[in-house]
């Protein structure tokens, strides 16, 4: 006994539609996966940017208390670099040996951007001491 036509035609439907619902399963599963790699690297990304703006705020801080005479005067509020806003604050101390005085700063660079409400935040802080004469 042969199968008839008609049940032929029903098995067919069922292996195509198996096979419609498959490919499709994967490239969803594929578009997850690829969007998801996209936001990691766009956060990393941001977070490098956060770093050396951080980086480049220590940089400045630092030009700012070396010359003679300047101290953390200078030092203090923020600036912003490519967009990324860099709190700076400096503090001083003077350590005498003999008749020699040398100053101690200790920076802080915080720069952040982004909100956290719609996953964009991203804060760096990072701190140097530099030293040199009053």
């Amino acid at each position: 006994m042969m199968n008839s036509p008609s049940r032929q035609k029903g098995f067919s439907l069922f292996v195509a539609v198996f096979l419609i619902t498959t490919i499709l399963l994967i490239a969803v599963l594929t578009a997850s996966t690829l969007t998801s790699r996209s936001i990691s690297s766009a956060q990393g990304l941001l977070a490098a940017r956060v770093y050396y703006a951080a980086k480049s705020g220590l940089g400045y801080a630092t030009a700012q208390v070396l010359p003679a005479g300047q101290g953390c005067g200078n030092v203090g509020g923020s600036v912003v670099v490519e967009g990324i806003t860099v709190n700076l604050d400096c503090d001083e101390a003077t350590i005498s040996q003999g008749a020699e005085s040398i100053a101690i700063y200790q920076l802080r660079a915080q720069a952040s951007t982004g909100s956290l409400n719609d996953g964009t935040f991203a804060s760096r802080q990072l701190r140097a001491t530099v030293s040199g004469q009053p």
